[in-house]
């Protein structure tokens, strides 16, 4: 049995974990989806879209054995090297800076020019992004993530990534807080929650959302992928003894979610 299975999540972590896998595949797998407009049941009702996204789901878990070994332990190590930036963040230490840019989170989480851009970023102005990291990072004083995060943008200009978008900035945001919990935060990207979204009929986030909220649906989403999969015993379909979780779920969802 892979290694990772030894990771025990705690309840609430059993949904948003998945994010973390389903970006290696996602775009491939969906599109073969999006051509399903309305799923409908013998008897003409129109059917639970849950159903469908679940069954390939399980189709997907049973047929890919070296899941673990192949995307949720670069993960977590990925989410590892960041935990240790956020370490020397918080304290002041010399050699942040030179460990945001000595992490190597795999292309599946970040692409390679993002991270480029994100590191020019903290070299070029190293004061400003110290101080906006530790605004993400610092969770002392009751400050909900979403504030943390409106914080952190204030400071992170847009003009760091290029053109990039709001959905890209949250993507950033995203990857960065795995450095605090890669289970419980998975990265986000726009693209994919917006496909799965509109496979499950979950609504979509408001046209004008922040970073903050984007990323706060996208949780949400997690949220009800773990209570829909728990229903339809998703987790029956693992080898004895291992638990769905988030960073798994979203990876299953989203890479095989959308298959026919």
């Amino acid at each position: 049995m892979p290694a990772a299975r030894a990771h025990t999540l705690s309840p609430s972590a059993t949904l948003q974990t998945a994010l973390l896998n389903s970006y290696s595949n996602l775009a491939a797998v969906l599109r073969r989806s999006s051509r399903e407009k309305t799923m409908t049941s013998d008897s003409g009702a129109q059917a639970d879209p849950w159903d469908d996204f679940i069954r390939r789901a399980k189709h997907y878990r049973l047929n890919n054995p070296r899941h673990d070994e192949e995307e949720i332990i670069p993960k977590l190590d990925a989410g590892r090297q960041y935990g240790a930036a956020r370490d020397l963040v918080l304290r002041v230490a010399d050699g942040w800076d030179a460990a945001i840019r000595n992490a190597k989170p795999p292309r599946i989480v970040m692409h390679h020019m993002i991270k480029i851009k994100f590191d020019a970023w903290t070299s070029k102005e190293p004061s400003v992004a110290l101080h906006a990291l530790q605004a993400l990072w610092a969770t002392a004083g009751g400050r909900s993530l979403a504030e943390r995060i409106r914080t952190f943008c204030q400071e992170f200009p847009k003009s760091a990534i290029g053109s990039a978008g709001t959905g890209t900035r949250a993507h950033v945001v995203s990857v960065l807080l795995m450095g605090e919990n890669a289970e419980n935060y998975p990265p986000y990207k726009k693209r994919h929650m917006t496909t799965a979204c509109g496979q499950t009929g979950y609504p979509q986030p408001k046209k004008d959302a922040d970073e903050a909220e984007l990323y706060g649906h996208g949780l949400g989403f997690l949220d009800r992928f773990v209570q829909e999969a728990a229903v339809r015993d998703l987790s029956g379909t693992a080898p004895a003894g291992c638990a769905v979780h988030r960073m798994e779920d979203i990876d299953i969802g989203w890479t095989e979610g959308g298959r026919q």
